[in-house]
């Protein structure tokens, strides 16, 4: 029966290429934004573990850590704390570096425990040279991929929102997320970042780890409206990771679905055309059941071939991402269990388009089968009789396999108009709300990735007031924020 199943696939060689491609397509996208979603998400986990920090406090309802506002006395606070053995602050944020509209940045204090894991492998760290010349510009970290996709070395000098900056070292962290950023002092970050006496976050190591819940119910107490969770648990809390997550499945389903649409249709396509074929094995002695296992082997081995196919263009893009300065910040992690969900998944397409098909064919009867023509039965050209178009006619001819091929078109289509619809309501809502009546022009902060990482001292609309030719001047500010069971909600001040 193998040798068979493999008859038949290369029978109609294009088209079994064309299914292999579609589930590979979708295979693919399951590995690959699964991939991105986990490189996130364990980017954040090293962010805020991978010092040693055994609690972390945020701002309470904070979308992200970027967003994330703790005022920075209370550092000293807390690590005056009975049980509490060191207290750093850091921030976060993105900011537009060459060829990297968001780029990332880390804030820490040079003598904290939470810089010590970043490994130098070439330069010095921060803070390492007391004197250098001014015009060297402020000096940072930059990460080995970074480095590597920037073409940058160790004095060479970066320019990104805020001014320029001096690379004295180059760290591996062993994170792909941190490893495509860069490291400031955290006075220096705050600056950049417009967070004067401002953290985004508190790292606590505590002197016993056995009495944490009793410490973070203390803290709890004092500053309630901080979240305190323990390190390992951050990341999971990170609404930015969550999002990027689902929407990473919600993209690999409708991909799925669309190869699960054709690998049916060609299953189909390919019983109907053998059909005096299976009515000859079945005249030769074949039972229902080894006819139903031949068209399920014949599915089930296209779909391994997808699946394989897939996960290694999914490997191939993450790769190539990996080496990509635009989006540094979605570095993939290829797992095994995100390989093997991309196999079941495969698999399950497999038996799941081959199944109807498979049952089909094993019904056929031996006679009726040795008698089709491949044409469609006299009562349905009866009834049709009177359509003038050939082209009804013929699709009518095969109703299961044209109503397979108007899905596949339509889910496709959805996908883009969903898509495509959301994008640009965004936008138009983003215009409509900076274009209100009057508005004639829009400042913000220059070579920002976002409007809601931009930030302007406030000093600066009374000189704009002042300017000749100005009527009046009026601030703005946009926070996202996740509100129960509200995605998220956009706050304008």
């Amino acid at each position: 029966m193998l040798n068979l199943i493999v008859k038949n696939l290369f029978r109609r060689k294009t088209r079994t290429l064309l299914t292999i491609a579609g589930i590979a397509v979708g295979v693919s996208m399951i590995v690959a934004l699964g991939a991105m979603g986990e490189g996130l998400r364990t980017g954040y986990q090293s962010m805020f573990s991978g010092g040693g920090a055994d609690l972390i406090m945020l701002q309470k309802g904070a979308y992200d850590i970027t967003l994330s506002g703790v005022d920075e006395a209370v550092v000293a606070q807390v690590a005056a704390l009975p049980g509490v053995r060191a207290a750093t602050g850091m921030v976060v944020g993105n900011v537009t570096a060459p060829g990297a509209p968001y780029f990332f940045v880390f804030g820490y204090d040079p003598h904290s425990f939470a810089i010590e894991r970043f490994k130098i492998v070439a330069g010095q760290p921060l803070g390492a040279t007391r004197s250098r010349p001014a015009s060297a510009g402020r000096e940072l970290l930059i990460g080995k991929q970074a480095a590597e996709a920037m073409k940058l070395n160790v004095g060479d000098t970066l320019r990104m929102t805020g001014g320029n900056f001096q690379v004295v070292g180059i760290y591996s962290s062993g994170s792909g997320f941190e490893d495509a950023a860069a490291i400031l002092p955290l006075a220096e970050a705050q600056r950049l970042l417009l967070k004067q006496r401002q953290v985004g976050a508190i790292q606590m190591q505590l002197d016993d780890v056995r009495q944490i819940d009793q410490v973070r119910a203390r803290l709890e107490r004092l500053y309630p409206r901080l979240t305190i969770s323990r390190s390992s648990q951050t990341a999971d809390q990170q609404e930015m990771v969550v999002y990027i997550q689902g929407f990473a499945v919600g993209i690999a389903l409708l991909a799925i679905v669309i190869g699960g649409v054709g690998m049916t249709n060609t299953v189909m396509m390919s019983t109907f055309e053998r059909t005096r074929e299976i009515g000859t094995l079945r005249a030769l002695g074949w039972r229902r059941r080894r006819v139903l296992l031949m068209i399920l082997g014949e599915s089930a081995a296209l779909g391994v071939v997808g699946g394989l196919s897939g996960c290694a263009i999914g490997a191939a893009i993450i790769g190539a991402l990996g080496q990509s300065s635009t989006i540094g910040f979605l570095q993939g992690t290829i797992t095994l269990p995100l390989l093997a969900q991309g196999l079941i998944a495969a698999l399950l397409l497999g038996a799941v388009g081959g199944l109807y098909p498979a049952w089909r064919a094993s019904q056929l009867l031996p006679v009726e089968a040795l008698r089709y023509q491949g044409g469609t039965s006299q009562g349905v050209q009866g009834r049709f009789a009177q359509l003038k178009s050939e082209t009804l006619r013929l699709l009518w001819r095969r109703r299961g396999r044209t109503l397979l091929t108007v899905a596949g078109i339509s889910i496709g289509l959805m996908t883009i108009v969903l898509l495509g619809g959301l994008a640009d309501g965004f936008i138009v809502m983003i215009n409509r709300m900076m274009a209100a009546k009057d508005v004639d022009l829009i400042a913000r902060q220059a070579d920002t990735s976002d409007l809601a990482y931009s930030a302007i001292n406030e000093s600066v609309r009374r000189k704009l007031a002042a300017q000749p030719g100005v009527q009046s001047v009026a601030g703005i500010i946009l926070v996202v924020v996740p509100l129960g069971e509200r995605p998220l909600l956009l706050l304008c001040g």
